[in-house]
């Protein structure tokens, strides 16, 4: 298979299996640490703010993400790959010490699942875009237009995302 015959697909699938290495990642290192003073310092990862300025603060910083996730394009893929992992790593180490502490399966589902089906499938398409750079300057056609228009979405996604953040799942 030739490289600019490479579908965006595999670029999605692989963001996919990045981040999923990543939650793994985080939830043996939460169960492999016996510290229970370190399980019980997790509550800093909570945002405090509801509403609007949640929102806003969760958009700007998911934005910026989205951005890192994507310049990659241009990098070679390289941040691509550790922004990817690196957030995948921080999730399942949420998830993990929340449990570990005792929170119930459900909670944490009604916690993650409103906003997490619009955030993360964003942050994955621009994962996705960031890790075309492994072939970006080998392809002909650098298909501009699919990666403007996949812009569009993620931004959509993640605006939807964080207002569903700052006003639903901030008070579950």
């Amino acid at each position: 298979m030739k490289i600019e015959n490479l579908k965006f697909q595999y670029f999605f699938w692989g963001a996919f299996f990045i981040f999923i290495t990543g939650v793994v990642s985080g939830i043996v290192v939460v169960y492999s640490m016996h510290d229970q003073d370190w399980l019980e310092s997790s509550e800093i990862l909570v945002n405090n703010k509801v509403g609007f300025e949640a929102s806003l603060g969760i958009f700007m910083r998911n934005i910026g993400v989205a951005v890192i996730l994507a310049s990659g394009l241009l990098l070679f893929g390289l941040p691509t790959l550790i922004v990817l992992f690196i957030n995948g790593l921080w999730i399942g180490t949420v998830i993990a010490s929340r449990l570990a502490e005792g929170v119930s399966l459900a909670t944490l589902l009604l916690k993650l699942l409103p906003h997490g089906v619009f955030e993360l499938p964003a942050l994955l398409l621009a994962g996705a875009i960031g890790l075309k750079g492994f072939v970006f300057y080998y392809e002909p056609k650098k298909g501009w237009r699919l990666y403007f228009r996949l812009t569009g979405w993620i931004i959509l996604m993640l605006l939807v995302a964080a207002l569903i953040e700052g006003f639903v799942t901030s008070v579950v």
